[in-house]
C-alpha cells in the first residue's frame, strides 16, 4: 500500500462502523452505506485496474443488503470484504485463497492495529506528533462546537439524551468490533512465506508437471488417455440421450433417483475435465501438440453436452418437484462448468499455465457469486412455485415457501385459504412479523423488507 496516515483512516471507518450499526435493529442501508465507506478508503489505496474490482464488487455486495436485507446478501459482502482486503495488498493473490487469509487477519488485527500505533509513536522523525495532533484537533472541534450545537439544536439535545450509561457496554463492543474490521482492510497482509509458496507453486510453470507430461514414457499414455476418456463419455452422453428420447429409465433406476443422483459428481467431473485438458494441451510438446488439441477439444465438446444434460436433468427435477434453493445454486454451478470449459480452451489455445486457469475460473465463481446478492431468490422461487405446481407432488408445499420469509409473505397471502391448519398458523406468524415490524431506524431499511411490509399492510386492511 502507499504511505497513507493509516490510524487515522481506521479511527474514521471504525467511527461509521459505529455510526451504522450502533444499536441498529436490522441490516439493510447501513450495510451498504459502510460497504460504500470502505470501498471508498480502498480506493485511496488501489493503484491497478484489479485492486479497483474487487472494491466495486464490495460495494454491489453491500448493495444486495440494501436491496434484500440480511441473507444471503450479507454473506456476499462479507466475502467481498476480505477478499478487497487481501487484493489491496497482494493483486495477484485469487478470490478463495483471499477470503481465508482476509479471515485470518480478522482473527490478528488487534496485534497489527496495536503495532502501527507503537511504530508511529516509536518514529525518530517528527510523523508522530503530526499525526497526534492530526486526531487531536478534530476531536477538539468536535467537542466545542458540539457543545454550540447541544445548546442551539433541540433535536440534536434529544438524540444526545437517549444514551446513556446503560448501553455503554454495547457501545464498546461496536467500537471495538470497528477497530478490528477497519484494521482488517487497511493493515491486511500476506506473509512472505505464503507470496512465496503461491509463486513458486503456481505463478511459475512447474518444471515436474512439464517433465512428467512431455516425457516420451509418458507423453503417448496421456493422449491414449484423453481418446479413451473420449469414448467414456460419448457412451455416458449416448446412453443419456437415448433414455430421455425413449422416455423409458433402466427398471432399477427410479424417476427421483434419476433426476436427483449425480449431479454433484457430473460437476466434479467437469473441474476434473478442465484441468487435465490443460495440463495435456498447454504443457504438451510441440510434435504431439496437434494431436493432443483434437483430442481435448473433443472432450471439452462432450463434457459442454454432458453440462447441457445435467441442465435439462435439473429442469426436469425442477417440473416434477418444484423450485428450490439448491436447484438454483445447481443451474449457478453447471452455469460455471460452462464458463470454466470455455476459459480451458482459451487456456490451451494461448498456451497458458494451469494458474491462469485456475485464476479465471476462481474470479467468475466471485463474480457470479457477488452478482447472485441482487436478486431477491426468495420472492422468485415463491412466484414461480405459486404458478407453476409440482407435477409429483401435485400441491404447492406452502410450508416450505413460508419458510423463505418473511419478506415474502404478500405473495402467499392471497393462497392463506388453500393451507392446512398447521401452515396457516407458521404464516400467520411470519406475517404479522412483517406486518408489525415497521422500524423508526432508518439505518436497517431494506427495499425487500418495505415492499413486503407495504403490500402486506395493504392486503391485511382490505382483508378487514
Amino acid at each position: 500500500m502507499k504511505t497513507q496516515p493509516k490510524i487515522l483512516i481506521i479511527s474514521t471507518l471504525t467511527l461509521i462502523f459505529v455510526l451504522c450499526f450502533f444499536q441498529t435493529d436490522g441490516f439493510g442501508l447501513n450495510v451498504f452505506a459502510a460497504s460504500l465507506f470502505f470501498a471508498f478508503a480502498g480506493w485511496m489505496y488501489a493503484q491497478n485496474l484489479q485492486q479497483k474490482i474487487v472494491l466495486i464488487g464490495l460495494m454491489v455486495a453491500g448493495a444486495g443488503v440494501f436491496l434484500n436485507g440480511f441473507g444471503w446478501s450479507f454473506f456476499t459482502t462479507i466475502v467481498a470484504f476480505f477478499v478487497a482486503a487481501i487484493g489491496l495488498v497482494l493483486p495477484q493473490f485469487e478470490p478463495f485463497s483471499a477470503f481465508f487469509m482476509g479471515f485470518l487477519n480478522l482473527l490478528l488485527s488487534p496485534f497489527l492495529t496495536i503495532i502501527e500505533i507503537l511504530k508511529s509513536l516509536n518514529k525518530s522523525n517528527s510523523t508522530a506528533p503530526k499525526r497526534a495532533i492530526a486526531v487531536v484537533i478534530p476531536l477538539f472541534l468536535l467537542l466545542i462546537f458540539g457543545g454550540f450545537y447541544y445548546q442551539s439544536s433541540p433535536t440534536f439535545r434529544s438524540l444526545v439524551g437517549t444514551l446513556h450509561w446503560a448501553d455503554f457496554p454495547e457501545f464498546a463492543a461496536i467500537t471495538i468490533l470497528g477497530i478490528l474490521i477497519s484494521g482488517t482492510f487497511i493493515l491486511a497482509f500476506v506473509p512472505a512465506f505464503v507470496q512465496k509458496l503461491f509463486v513458486t507453486l503456481f505463478i511459475r510453470k512447474s518444471k515436474q508437471i512439464d517433465q512428467f507430461v512431455n516425457s516420451p514414457n509418458t507423453s503417448t499414455g496421456w493422449l491414449i488417455g484423453i481418446w479413451g476418456l473420449n469414448l467414456l463419455l460419448l457412451v455416458v452422453v449416448a446412453s443419456d440421450i437415448f433414455y430421455r428420447l425413449k422416455g423409458e429409465l433402466p427398471q432399477n433406476l427410479s424417476h427421483w433417483q434419476y433426476l436427483h443422483q449425480g449431479i454433484y459428481s457430473s460437476i466434479v467431473s467437469v473441474v476434473f475435465a478442465g484441468v487435465l485438458s490443460v495440463l495435456t494441451g498447454s504443457y504438451a510438446q510441440t510434435q504431439n501438440r496437434k494431436k493432443q488439441l483434437t483430442a481435448n477439444h473433443i472432450f471439452i465438446a462432450l463434457n459442454v453436452v454432458f453440462v447441457f444434460l445435467n441442465v435439462l436433468r435439473n429442469h426436469d427435477y425442477i417440473f416434477h418437484y418444484g423450485l428450490t434453493e439448491k436447484r438454483i445454486v445447481i443451474y449457478f454451478y453447471l452455469a460455471l462448468c460452462f464458463v470454466g470449459l470455455m476459459l480451458t480452451v482459451y487456456t490451451i489455445l494461448q498456451k497458458k499455465s494451469i494458474l491462469s486457469l485456475y485464476k479465471l475460473c476462481t474470479f467468475s465463481v466471485a463474480i457470479a457469486l457477488i452478482l447472485s446478492s441482487l436478486p431477491n431468490w426468495s420472492n422468485i422461487i415463491t412466484r414461480y412455485n405459486l404458478t407453476h405446481i409440482p407435477k409429483q407432488e401435485n400441491r404447492i408445499d406452502y410450508w416450505y415457501l413460508i419458510g423463505l420469509g418473511p419478506n415474502n409473505a404478500h405473495l402467499l397471502y392471497p393462497h392463506l385459504s388453500q393451507m392446512t391448519d398447521n401452515e396457516s398458523e407458521y404464516f400467520q406468524r411470519q406475517g404479522m412479523y412483517i406486518y408489525t415490524n415497521d422500524s423508526e431506524d432508518f439505518r436497517s431499511f431494506n427495499l425487500a423488507d418495505y415492499w413486503a411490509n407495504k403490500s402486506f399492510t395493504q392486503q391485511f386492511a382490505t382483508a378487514k
